[in-house]
């Protein structure tokens, strides 16, 4: 799969959402490229797949090299270190899975 077919990548963010925690949820995780991971050692994806989606969220944080390596970080730069702080880990968690729901959504196309 060279450079990875959107209805593929589409399929490693869907498989991912099984993996990412929601709330209090055990044996999941909070970070997406972890969920992805995890996907991949399950056997719910393809290497290529992974290293595809993986590709992807690297690159919506800021690309290789950046800074950004997680979305919280990632939101501090955009909105502040305040309102970050304030929001819960519930409120963060909720985040990265709508931002997962957008990315399965324009991947799907």
């Amino acid at each position: 799969m060279s450079k990875g077919s959107k209805k593929e990548i589409a399929k490693a963010f869907k498989a991912a959402k099984k993996h990412l925690r929601l709330n209090d949820s055990v044996n999941k995780t909070a970070y997406i490229c972890i969920a992805l991971l995890d996907a991949r050692k399950n056997g719910d994806i393809t290497r290529d797949q992974w290293t595809c989606a993986t590709d992807v969220i690297s690159n919506r944080l800021g690309g290789p090299g950046s800074t950004y390596g997680t979305v919280t970080s990632w939101l501090r730069a955009r909105i502040g270190h305040q309102e970050v702080d304030r929001a819960s880990d519930v409120q963060i968690q909720a985040y990265r899975h709508a931002w997962l729901d957008q990315l399965i959504k324009e991947f799907s196309k």
